[in-house]
C-alpha cells in the first residue's frame, strides 16, 4: 500500500451539488479498492496562471489517500471521463506503508461542513483577543529602542575616531588613483 497525493481542479461553475457529488464519487472508489482517505484540503476558487479550457479560475481541492495502483488509475480515469475536472495531478508520497499506521477516522470532505466546522458556534467561548498595546506605550518603547541605537552609534565613533577620517581619505586617493590610470591607457 502506498500513500499519494492528488490535487484536482473542478469548474467554478459547477454548483455546490455536482461538487459533492465528485467527492462522492471519490470517496467510494477509495473504499472499492480497500484505499483509505486520509487527508481532504479544499483550496477554495483561484486564478489561473493562464486559461484552462477557457476558464480564468478554479475550484482547487487536495487529497491524500493510501492504496495500490489500481485505485490511483480508477481515480485518474474518473477524473479524464468528467468534463466538470479541469485538471489533475496525482504523486508518491510514500512507497509501502503499513495500514496499521494509518489514522482510522476519516477527515471531512463536504464543502459547507468544512466551512462551517472553522467557524464557533454560538454556544461555545471563543479565545479572545490580546488587549491592544496602548500608542503611548508603544512610543515609549519606540523613543527607548532610538536612543539605544545612537548611544551604540555614538560610542562606536568614540572608540575609534580617526578610522571615518582614514576611511574617506583612502576612497579619496583610489579615485584620483583610477583616473590616473585611465588616462595613461588612452594615448
Amino acid at each position: 500500500m502506498n500513500r499519494y497525493e492528488t490535487v484536482f481542479i473542478i469548474d467554478p461553475d459547477v454548483a455546490g451539488p455536482d461538487q459533492e457529488a465528485i467527492i462522492d464519487r471519490i470517496r467510494s472508489l477509495i473504499s472499492q479498492h480497500d484505499g483509505r482517505l486520509l487527508v481532504f484540503d479544499d483550496w477554495g476558487i483561484r486564478k489561473f496562471a493562464y486559461e484552462i479550457q477557457k476558464k480564468k479560475q478554479g475550484h482547487y481541492i487536495r487529497i491524500e489517500y493510501a492504496g495500490n495502483g489500481e485505485l490511483v488509475y480508477s481515480i485518474e480515469r474518473f477524473f479524464r471521463i468528467d468534463f466538470r475536472v479541469l485538471k489533475f495531478l496525482t504523486i508518491v508520497l510514500d512507497r509501502n506503508i503499513d495500514p496499521d499506521s494509518l489514522p482510522t477516522e476519516e477527515p471531512q470532505t463536504s464543502f459547507t461542513s468544512a466551512v462551517t466546522s472553522e467557524q464557533p458556534s454560538a454556544g461555545t467561548e471563543t479565545e479572545k483577543p490580546e488587549a491592544p498595546v496602548a500608542p503611548e506605550e508603544e512610543t515609549r518603547e519606540e523613543e527607548a529602542q532610538e536612543e539605544e541605537a545612537q548611544e551604540e552609534e555614538a560610542s562606536r565613533i568614540a572608540e575609534a575616531p580617526g578610522e571615518a577620517e582614514e576611511t574617506q581619505e583612502t576612497e579619496e586617493t583610489q579615485a584620483a588613483e583610477s583616473e590616473t590610470k585611465e588616462s595613461s591607457d588612452g594615448f
